[in-house]
């Protein structure tokens, strides 16, 4: 079966027949999923109707084949192929390079424990970027009050009115962030 027809078959069919499934398995378009876990977590994700992960999943029967048709390019395809073929057998891969969809799939835990570190990371830098233009901002307030009042505002409680602005806004600024950017990036 030529490739061109084996792709053009697939993209019709998800639930296909065990002779298609077998040609386009010799084809190298499709895999064959072995893991139970992963086998699982693809069938319920194939139950909610817009999932992103449909493209790259077929059913024949009780199996359940991985998609390699809307990776166009073949050297890429045979990369994730065997990309994937090692992580069923059980070797340390990095599938980063797979399509996003089926690199959460096939490797939920690292990208999900890592998210909450990048949005905390990320929150706490726009938080220090926040405080320091609080700062500098209190700077500028302070130098005008100054000057329009003729009064001395250097302290404020025993500090200096600059570092209790940045303090305040960093810590504003870092519970914000970090709310948008989970809302974002989850």
């Amino acid at each position: 079966m030529k490739e061109e027809t084996s792709l053009e078959l697939f993209s019709q069919l998800h639930a296909i027949s065990a002779e298609d499934a077998a040609q386009l398995e010799a084809a190298g378009v499709l895999l064959r999923v072995l893991k139970p876990d992963m086998k699982q977590r693809l069938l319920s994700a194939l139950k909610t109707a817009a999932h992103e992960i449909h493209p790259y999943v077929a059913t024949c029967g009780e199996q359940v084949y991985i998609s390699f048709a809307k990776i166009s390019d073949e050297t890429q395809r045979q990369r994730a192929n065997y990309l994937i073929r090692q992580c069923q057998i059980g070797a340390k891969v990095d599938l980063s390079s797979l399509p996003s969809p089926l690199h959460r799939f096939l490797q939920p835990n690292t990208t999900r424990s890592r998210l909450p570190a990048h949005i905390l990371a990320l929150g706490g830098i726009a938080g220090i970027i926040i405080g320091i233009l609080a700062m500098a901002v209190s700077i500028l307030a302070t130098a005008a009050t100054e000057l329009l009042f003729k009064v001395s505002l250097n302290e404020f409680g025993g500090m200096q009115i600059t570092a209790v602005a940045f303090v305040i806004f960093a810590v504003i600024g870092w519970g914000l962030a970090t709310m948008y950017f989970w809302r974002r990036l989850r």
